[in-house]
């Protein structure tokens, strides 16, 4: 069976091919003959598993109707090739394709097409190219911004927002979350300005900067409601008073845990206050007290003393003895040698 589709797909690219080729008597290619060739040559490819000749195909098939005047076709050809650009985890391409593919859909006049074929290739390539993603994010909040659609917009710019965070681009966050709130304002999306305000404060929280955090709080937080305000309320206070359970306990909230994943992420990671410490080097010097003997150990003391006095007493007296005897034994054998 596929064999049979791989040599028909072959054929209609043969036939493309002479509809493309001129002569005496056929001055002009027939593009729209080899668009269609081309279209059904792209699909056989498919059914095949021959899916780099059928991007190829569905290449050509985009020309052919471009070379027509019919963009749209030639857009939607361009968004069949990133599709399955995506199914063979060819990533790389993609961005380019996109953009080609929104210059089709905007010089047809087609915005809207033309932000969402934007917006699905930036899903495609979110996890492998973020960088890439969060440019066709902007690209498409563009688009629709030009055509005065404040919700779209704001859609589009949250996402690249989030793709921000998720670079670690946090100044280009900042900015960009406050885009999307002007949006919001614009739109009248009142209720959505509370979460925005808690990622803006997140955000700047993550460039350690306590001080605009608070002023970003002071101005967005009447759009906030109770929930989000006791608990940023208690996120800064904890900055400002280097306390990191209260911190703990505000970004423990369950609405932050069920923000978008970049964000929950970011309040998981955020650097708690460090609570002031006394090195070692600053800590005074440990003073020994004074080693004061018991009553009983000084009574103990002075009962040696004691004896010790009585033993040397006891010692001279019976040095003393026997010195008096020696005198004594001497005296009496002198006497006895005057006699004789």
């Amino acid at each position: 069976m596929e064999n049979k589709k791989l040599n028909q797909a072959l054929d209609l690219v043969k036939q493309a091919e002479k509809y493309l080729k001129t002569s005496l008597l056929k001055w002009r290619p027939d593009y729209d003959s080899a668009a269609h060739a081309y279209s059904e040559a792209a699909t056989c490819f498919r059914n095949a598993k021959a899916y780099s000749q059928c991007q190829e195909a569905l290449q050509k098939a985009s020309q052919c109707h471009k070379q027509t005047g019919a963009l749209f076709s030639a857009a939607k050809c361009i968004d069949q090739v990133i599709a399955i650009a995506k199914d063979l985890n060819q990533f790389d391409v993609i961005p380019d394709l996109a953009h080609k593919a929104c210059n089709l859909y905007l010089e047809y006049g087609a915005p809207d097409t033309a932000a969402i074929s934007l917006d699905k290739a930036a899903k495609a390539i979110a996890n492998d190219l973020p960088e890439e993603a969060m440019k066709l994010y902007i690209r498409a909040a563009d688009v629709v911004d030009t055509e005065e659609r404040p919700r779209d917009a704001a859609e589009y710019i949250g996402k690249a927002a989030r793709s921000m965070v998720t670079l670690k681009k946090y100044e280009d966050a900042t900015k960009a979350i406050l885009k999307e709130m002007g949006h919001h304002q614009t739109a009248g999306n009142t209720p959505a300005l509370g979460r925005c305000t808690v990622a803006l404060v997140l955000v700047v929280l993550a460039q350690e900067d306590v001080i605009e955090a608070k002023k970003m709080f002071e101005q967005w937080g009447s759009t906030c409601d109770s929930e989000e305000i006791y608990s940023l309320s208690q996120i800064i206070q904890g900055y400002e008073e280097d306390d990191p359970d209260l911190v703990k306990q505000g970004l423990s909230s369950s609405f932050i845990r069920s923000m978008d994943v970049a964000y929950a992420k970011l309040a998981r990671d955020l650097s708690l206050p460090n609570v002031t410490q006394a090195t070692s080097s600053e800590k005074p010097d440990k003073v020994e007290p004074p080693i004061v003997q018991s009553p009983i150990e000084e009574d103990e003391d002075n009962e040696l003393d004691r004896l010790e006095a009585k033993m040397n007493a006891m010692r001279a007296q019976e040095e003393r003895g026997n010195e008096e005897k020696n005198y004594t034994k001497e005296d009496e054998e002198e006497e006895e040698l005057d006699l004789k």
